[in-house]
């Protein structure tokens, strides 16, 4: 259950910061938790009288509760901002459209819904068939603010027999004395956005910061995921992370975090890299390289990514120097083979060995030098006829043979004959052919590609 409150939580944090949250004093949300909002604002918080909703015939009762910016945030981090009465309407449903009937009921309690809260427990009897969800609203009906009345006596003796942990917190909450709220922020079992939230709805601003530092210890301790939602992705919440791992092995879930949304602090903290290093070790061991590559490729999308330095070169066949046109010397601005036209795709493409002046291979079908644009309009290959290969001549006026690839002036090669040529004349030799297209050569270039011997069907991306 804790995994499935953290991604939760990281989708509901994720949003805030796309919808550009702000924390009190403008600051911007940046995965931070509830204890660390709470620590690091100067909270003064202010106490109101919220009235009882649902208690007809009897004088007017309210509630203590305490506000202030830094709880409202909190309430949100939550997903308890309710200041407005429609949005806690809508959340109740939403829960009772889960079969959450309970939660439900006791969170319009905490809210003062008292009528409301009896109408979800009557719905859900007759949903669930369930005749206690009766009994419940019925002795929920009866609730009365005198201290020393038969209704909380009893509800305060019997309440321990009820097995459902929020209705324990209700009638707990109904029937507390001391103002403490200790029974209600005891039960466990109730999920953690809701025990945070309702403490930050009574509890005093020196109770409440104490309450979230035992909790927050304990949860680490235990390396419950849950704390996330008091630590944030703050160094506490790290952390908490190391701990979890530490105590579950479970490295995976720590390395996706980081890579969506620790990314940043991976060069300033090991821990984070030794994360990701070690599930990318994992993929490879279990040979996963599909989901390896994935991997790769989200975190080499991200801005914050390394770019990896080159680490292929194309050499010239004469004097073994790299031809690669993008290549620059360390600290230089200037391309230095700007005077071959390789700054923009309307310019004359490189054709020659920018050391030694040598001319590049040329391509295995038409015929000119590797660095030429690979479109079939303006080619030797693609005049108004072509052989195909076969002796028959073929008419290629046809719109799509004169529109230029997409791959342009890629090339690619076998690597066991070592001819090529552009990569997309090469893909339209291999759609009908398995052969190389240089004269005389026999090697059966698209039978070695892998792609060929997975399927024969269909289209290769580029002869190896």
């Amino acid at each position: 259950m804790s995994l499935k409150n953290l991604w939760t939580w990281l989708d509901a944090a994720k949003g805030l910061v796309a919808a550009n949250f702000k924390l009190p004093g403008g600051m911007p949300y940046r995965y931070q938790g509830v204890l660390s909002l709470i620590l690091t604002g100067n909270m003064n918080s202010e106490v109101s009288h919220r009235p009882w909703l649902g208690l007809e015939g009897n004088k007017p009762a309210y509630a203590k509760v305490f506000r202030s910016e830094e709880r409202s945030r909190g309430f949100e981090l939550c997903s308890w901002g309710f200041e407005n009465e429609s949005v806690l309407k809508s959340f109740l449903s939403q829960l009772e459209g889960t079969g959450n009937y309970t939660r439900a009921v006791a969170i319009a309690v905490f809210n003062q819904r008292i009528k409301q809260a009896i109408q979800i427990l009557q719905r859900g009897a007759i949903e669930k068939q369930d005749p206690t969800m009766n009994a419940t609203a019925m002795a929920l009906s009866g609730y009365t603010e005198d201290r020393k009345g038969l209704w909380r006596e009893t509800c305060t003796v019997l309440r321990s027999q009820l097995r459902d942990p929020y209705l324990r917190a209700m009638f707990a909450f109904l029937t507390d004395d001391a103002d403490s709220y200790d029974p209600v922020l005891g039960e466990t079992e109730i999920a953690i956005q809701d025990r945070v939230a309702f403490a930050c709805t009574y509890l005093s601003d020196i109770r409440l910061k104490e309450y979230l530092e035992r909790l927050n210890a304990r949860l680490t301790e235990e390396g419950n995921l849950d704390g996330i939602l008091l630590t944030g992705l703050s160094s506490e919440g790290i952390d908490l992370l190391q701990r979890y791992v530490d105590l579950t092995g479970d490295v995976q879930t720590v390395a996706l975090v980081t890579i969506h949304t620790l990314q940043h602090l991976v060069p300033k903290d090991t821990r984070l890299a030794h994360w990701v290093q070690s599930y990318r070790s994992l993929l490879d061991s279990l040979r996963l390289w599909n989901e390896r590559a994935q991997l790769d490729v989200i975190m080499n999308n991200s801005k914050y990514a390394e770019r990896p330095p080159q680490h292929i070169y194309i050499s010239c066949n004469f004097c073994m120097k790299s031809i690669s046109a993008y290549i620059q010397a360390p600290g230089r601005t200037r391309n230095p083979y700007a005077r071959f036209g390789t700054g923009s795709a309307s310019k004359a493409k490189m054709q020659a060995c920018p050391n030694c002046r040598k001319p590049l291979p040329r391509c295995s079908l038409c015929l000119v030098h590797m660095g030429t644009t690979s479109g079939w309009g303006g080619t030797a290959f693609t005049r108004n006829t072509a052989e195909d290969g076969t002796g028959t001549v073929k008419s290629t006026n046809d719109a799509s043979r004169k529109k230029l690839s997409n791959v342009m002036s890629w090339f690619t090669w076998c690597q066991t004959c070592r001819h090529g040529g552009h990569a997309f004349h090469l893909m339209e030799w291999f759609k009908e052919h398995t052969e190389c297209p240089v004269t005389q050569c026999t090697c059966k270039c698209m039978s070695i590609d892998t792609v060929g011997r997975i399927s024969s069907t269909t289209t290769p991306a580029a002869v190896k």
